[in-house]
């Protein structure tokens, strides 16, 4: 369904001060997902160029985002995506890649406690101006069709909303629920893993560094899956949100993402 990308593209949605960049933020740290903010590209715009922006910013921000998903790059799009185009459009750039996408949605359904957050609020965003509180309850904002993730920030901390999100996403991402291959169910996490293993261009230097080789990364991809097969399944261990493959015949252990499948490191023993 997705081709041989295995890429993630989360796109959040919400209205601004219901803690999407926040959220966005803790998602690109967890996932090390190339983190794209529309304000800022908006505002790079306005004060580079000294243009009216409007929908200029999505559209640098998609071109941005295939680049990196086409470099099979996890990608966290922070944007209020209030109309079903937006949302068409960042899921047409996913689509194009190849790659999966998982929308979520932030809403805070205190409104007292949304107007005083976005009364309150700052923004790291040189120069721009954020939005009244008038101006956000003035924002045209459609009402969701299709399915994605619902986070209600209203009287939670930010470590609940990161827990509650972070749970949703690995449901989703699970070998054995979610948008997976319903063909995965009930088989050998090691042939899973080895399947939907993907890779950074940063990962590629860390192995050869720590490992002392010269290997190009095709090479490495090779040396690493058979690894993985020669490991006893015994050997196979799930330590929070990572997998642990230890070889001791090899001298080796492989650290991979298991929400992602993304291959963090490996290092001798």
């Amino acid at each position: 369904m997705y081709g041989m990308n295995k890429a993630i593209l989360f796109i959040f949605s919400g209205l601004p001060a219901v803690g999407k960049s926040t959220l966005a933020k803790s998602i690109a740290k967890e996932f090390g997902g190339v983190y794209l903010q529309i304000d800022t590209i908006e505002q790079g715009l306005k004060d580079l160029c000294h243009i009216h922006v409007e929908g200029e910013g999505y559209r640098l921000a998609y071109r941005m985002a295939s680049d990196n998903l086409h470099l099979n790059n996890n990608v966290v799009a922070d944007c209020c995506n209030p109309i079903e185009l937006t949302r068409k459009e960042w899921e047409d750039v996913a689509n194009k890649s190849g790659c999966r996408f998982i929308n979520i949605e932030i809403v805070c359904s205190d409104k007292v406690e949304h107007r005083k957050r976005a009364e309150q609020r700052r923004s790291d965003v040189a120069n721009i101006k954020l939005p009244t509180w008038d101006d956000i309850g003035n924002r045209e904002y459609h009402k969701w069709i299709n399915g994605r993730i619902v986070i209600d920030t209203a009287g939670k901390t930010i470590s609940q909303c990161e827990t509650e999100l972070r749970e949703k996403v690995s449901e989703i991402l699970s070998p054995t629920t979610g948008n997976k291959d319903t063909e995965s169910i009930g088989r050998p996490l090691k042939g899973i893993i080895i399947e939907k293993l993907c890779y950074t261009e940063l990962v590629y230097d860390r192995i050869n560094r720590k490992l002392g080789l010269h290997l190009s990364p095709h090479e490495i991809e090779s040396f690493v899956s058979r690894i993985i097969k020669s490991t006893d399944d015994a050997d196979f261990q799930k330590k929070g949100k990572n997998y642990y493959i230890t070889n001791d015949a090899a001298h080796v252990r492989i650290t991979v993402n298991s929400f992602t499948y993304r291959v963090i490191t490996v290092d001798k023993i």
